[in-house]
């Protein structure tokens, strides 16, 4: 899932307002703050790691030619 945040904020830091595309990433802001981009979390904006593919959603190109 990819999803979007957006903070305006004034001169001297307060929040004007926002938008974001899930609450949840307004919500948890600032542990948002902590993470490096590209990085998979939850919706606490935790990082976790990612699922494994199982057989039955692995993309084209699996090592059976399936």
């Amino acid at each position: 899932m990819r999803g979007y945040l957006i903070i305006v904020t004034d001169k001297r830091g307060e929040i004007v307002t926002y938008k974001a595309s899930n609450e949840f990433l307004y919500e948890n802001r600032e542990n948002l703050r902590k993470l490096i981009p590209n990085t998979h979390f939850n919706k606490e904006c935790v990082r976790v790691i990612p699922a494994r593919p199982t057989e039955d959603n692995r993309g084209p190109g699996a090592i059976d030619g399936r």
